[in-house]
């Protein structure tokens, strides 16, 4: 299939794709657990650590298995304040779900492994101001199993004096002792959408069939996995008159046009290939409006289409470019070297180039579009050069592109620019 094949277009109406809800991806496995026995008091030990920030106190306890045990304990385990006598004090505990480690407050939901290579983890937090809902001498009562038959449980001393306190009460007052759920050490969530969501968008060209148009852009979506396209996306051209006046016609992708096939017939985009769509803009009136096309999915993207936007490419007629570059091979150590060169990541120059006397430069007259151009350039041997080119309107820029050898120094590329084409010897 040619690089440059277009997937023609074709008005059909929107399909209202429902795309498959988000499948959260746990590490460690939570099936770990499953079917381990509930921890006992003998199997396990902890470790604790205060810290302080933000006018809160944090008291984080890490639980660890006693020699080879492998056990589980509940994400949510019971929570009470006691007194150094081990009876219950009446201080408020509250199970906090915010959670740092998962998207959108994501917490871990599963029973909890801990075994030689998996620890647990629990936080307790307080405002350091608030002085009389713990006295110092206060101690977390950590259990789980039933009230009538408990599994197990752990006692760990509370947050002892805060510096920032001024004295204790007579009353505990009601700010809660927040207790944040248990969890892995360190576990992670990761979210997989479908691979349509992580497809890219660009602009390859706009052109118009008069001044009133109407006119023809192609789009190009980049795949980073091989990305089905079942369901088939909509997507939409907007056409912005003004600020509030905005045109959107929605249609669906010309999915039956797509050139590759899965074993089942799918249609897809392979992993790094750029697929162009052909995409019709109908005519407007006398004041041409902006325009912006979108791709829906899991992730819609959207992306502003730039008119009068031509496909970087080498022609043969140096009066229709509005770029030259010449490229030349410097190297007598290197009489022979393959470059390739791309701009805004079309590959436009892919050629050998012979020293021949140092005295030989390869023209390459291209149609490129006003604006920022990224050039990037490589040799066979590892040399490369890359930065962006600024052409102006109705101007034509030139480039000198030399490749060199010279000993110690290693492969280099030179780049020079003017806007008048080089003299050479």
């Amino acid at each position: 299939m040619a690089d440059d094949y277009v997937v023609p277009w074709k008005q059909l109406d929107p399909a209202h794709p429902k795309w498959p809800a988000p499948v959260a991806r746990y590490t460690p496995d939570p099936e770990l657990a499953e079917g381990k026995p509930w921890c006992s008091t003998e199997d396990l030990t902890f470790e604790r650590s205060l810290e302080g920030a933000g006018g809160t106190m944090y008291e984080f306890v890490t639980i660890q298995p006693v020699g080879a045990v492998s056990c589980r304990l509940p994400a949510e385990p019971s929570v009470e304040v006691t007194g150094p006598d081990g009876q219950a004090l009446p201080v408020p505990v509250e199970v906090e779900r915010l959670d740092v480690s998962g998207p959108d407050g994501r917490t871990w939901p599963f029973d909890v492994l801990v075994d030689a290579t998996h620890t647990a983890s629990l936080v307790f937090s307080l405002p350091s101001m608030a002085c009389d809902v713990a006295p110092p001498d206060a101690h977390f009562r950590v259990t789980w199993g039933t009230r009538d038959s408990l599994a197990g449980g752990i006692t760990v001393p509370g947050f002892g004096k805060r510096p920032s306190c001024q004295g204790l009460g007579d009353e505990l007052p009601d700010e809660p002792v927040r207790v944040y759920l248990l969890a892995p050490t360190d576990f992670e969530v990761r979210e997989e959408r479908h691979p349509v969501a992580g497809l890219s968008v660009r602009q390859i060209s706009f052109s118009q069939e008069s001044e009133y148009g109407p006119g023809t852009a192609i789009v190009a979506l980049t795949a980073k996995v091989d990305t089905p396209l079942a369901p088939c996306p909509d997507a939409q051209l907007s056409m912005h008159h003004s600020f509030d006046d905005v045109t959107e016609i929605p249609y669906a992708l010309n999915c039956a046009a797509v050139p590759f096939r899965l074993a089942d017939g799918t249609p897809y985009i392979p992993a790094g290939t750029a697929l162009r769509f052909e995409v019709a803009v109908p005519q407007w009136g006398e004041v041409r409006p902006t325009y912006s096309w979108t791709l829906s999915g899991p992730v819609p993207v959207t992306i502003d289409l730039e008119p009068d936007l031509v496909e970087p490419r080498v022609v043969d007629d140096v009066e229709d470019a509005t770029f030259v570059l010449e490229v030349s091979n410097q190297s007598f150590d290197e009489p022979v070297m393959p470059i390739k060169v791309y701009v805004d990541d079309e590959l436009l120059v892919d050629n050998a180039f012979h020293v021949e006397g140092q005295h030989t430069w390869v023209s390459y007259p291209m149609l490129l579009s006003p604006g920022y151009h990224l050039v990037r350039v490589e040799s066979a041997d590892g040399a490369g050069y890359q930065d962006k080119l600024g052409l102006e309107k109705g101007k034509v820029q030139y480039a000198l592109l030399e490749y060199w050898n010279e000993g110690a120094r290693g492969p280099e590329l030179t780049w020079r620019t003017q806007d008048q084409p080089f003299l050479h010897d």
